[in-house]
């Protein structure tokens, strides 16, 4: 009987580590810098780029399973002189995973367009998927959620580089000419995992009981096989 109880024990403590193990593994986050360009300095931070994938079957930290989110934001910097209606206008990005436009959603919800065919960034070359709008829709700071990527909603999945950059972005609206240029970055600065989520502690505080149970019910069958002789 107990060696029954220690092994239905085990078996949960194991299910909820791998379960653990799985949650931990399936969140990632890493941030690039965009500090190239093709007309102003090398190594000024024109923007950065932050990817968050989730490849679980659980959400986590707010990501749904199987989506990955990009956060882009732009600054301005010196070079660019004064700023009138500044911003990013065009972003290009890698996927292994095929991508369609019903996979993915901007924040704001701009009325840009998805492009999935090789679009040019300058000296960065082409990019497999594209959003990209006009003069009157720039923007400083854009969320681009994809859904429906399943285990490919991962960081590799989108640290491609079809062109010489892993991102690029067109930004525009300064008074130093031209006006505009393309910025574009794989240079990663920050990189981690997430802890161990509240549903594991759930699952632990489940399973611990049982394996108390166990003990002591081992401890009460070894105290009644104890042989008592009187002299």
């Amino acid at each position: 009987m107990s060696p029954q109880f220690s092994s239905i024990a085990w078996v949960a403590l194991s299910v909820a580590f791998a379960s653990a193990q799985n949650a931990c593994a399936g969140y990632a986050v890493e941030t690039y810098d965009l500090n190239q360009s093709n007309t102003f300095a090398d190594g000024v931070i024109y923007g950065t780029v932050k990817i968050e994938t989730n490849d679980s079957l659980t959400t986590i930290n707010s990501l749904a399973a199987g989506a990955a989110k990009l956060t882009i934001n732009i600054f301005g910097v010196p070079a660019y002189g004064t700023l009138n209606n500044f911003g990013m206008q065009k972003f290009g990005f890698n996927s292994v995973a095929t991508l369609t436009e019903a996979q993915i959603t901007l924040d704001p919800d701009l009325d840009w367009i998805f492009k999935s065919s090789g679009t040019g960034f300058g000296e960065f070359g082409t990019f497999g998927y594209v959003e990209k709008g006009t003069g009157s829709s720039r923007i400083e700071s854009l969320v681009i959620t994809i859904s429906g990527l399943g285990a490919s909603a991962t960081l590799s999945n989108f640290e491609q580089g079809t062109s010489s950059e892993y991102f690029a972005a067109h930004v525009a609206g300064f008074s130093a000419r031209p006006g505009s240029h393309y910025v574009g970055g794989s240079e990663s600065y920050e990189t981690h995992h997430a802890p161990v989520p509240a549903t594991f502690l759930l699952m632990l505080s489940g399973s611990l009981p049982l394996l108390c149970l166990t003990i002591w019910r081992r401890r009460q069958i070894l105290a009644r096989s104890v042989i008592t002789i009187e002299p």
